[in-house]
C-alpha cells in the first residue's frame, strides 16, 4: 500500500569512535533495510577527538527525537522506531535509549526496541574476559588500544 507507514531503525556505526561514517557502513546498512523492510537512518554523528563524549550522544538524540517528531511525513511509524549500533555505535545507542526513556515527559513516542552489537559498555576493567579474549585475537580491539579509544573519546587526550 502506497500509504502505508513504516518501521524505522536508526542505525549507528562503530569506529572506536573516531572512525567511520554512514558512507562506509553501506555494505552493512543496506542489507539490514533490506532485510527487515525497515526505513534505516544511519546517523552521520561527530567524532572524537574533536567531538568527545557527549556530542556523539547529543547527535544521536537530535536524530532520533526528530524521527519520532515528524516520522509521519517521512513515511515512518513512529510507534514503531527502535535504534542499533555496532561497536562503539552500540554505546551511542544504548546511551541514546536510556536517555530517551528518561525523558518520559517529552510526549514523544518510546523506542520500540535496541539493538546492541559488541558495544563497549564500560571502562572501569579492562581485564573483563570479553577485553582479554578479543585482545588477543584482534589487536585493533586490544585493550590498550581501547583505553586509547575511550581516552579520546571521554576528552581525556591520548593514552
Amino acid at each position: 500500500m502506497k500509504d502505508e507507514l513504516l518501521p524505522a531503525l536508526i542505525y549507528l556505526h562503530g569506529g572506536g569512535w573516531m572512525l567511520h561514517n554512514p558512507d562506509s557502513y553501506d555494505n552493512t546498512v543496506y542489507p539490514i533495510a533490506n532485510c527487515s523492510r525497515k526505513i534505516t537512518i544511519s546517523v552521520d554523528y561527530r567524532l572524537s577527538p574533536d567531538h568527545p563524549f557527549p556530542a556523539p550522544v547529543h547527535d544521536c538524540l537530535d536524530v532520533t527525537r526528530y524521527v519520532l517528531k515528524h516520522g509521519k511525513s517521512l513515511g515512518i511509524d513512529v510507534n514503531r522506531v527502535g535504534i542499533a549500533g555496532d561497536d562503539t555505535g552500540g554505546n551511542i545507542a544504548a546511551a541514546a535509549a536510556l536517555r530517551l526513556s528518561n525523558e518520559k515527559s517529552s510526549g514523544l513516542p518510546g523506542l520500540k526496541f535496541q539493538v546492541l552489537m559488541w558495544p563497549p559498555l564500560q571502562a572501569m576493567d579492562f581485564q573483563t574476559p570479553s577485553y582479554v579474549d578479543i585482545g588477543e585475537r584482534i589487536s585493533v580491539l586490544g585493550r590498550r588500544k581501547m583505553v586509547g579509544y575511550w581516552a579520546l573519546y571521554l576528552g581525556l587526550g591520548e593514552w
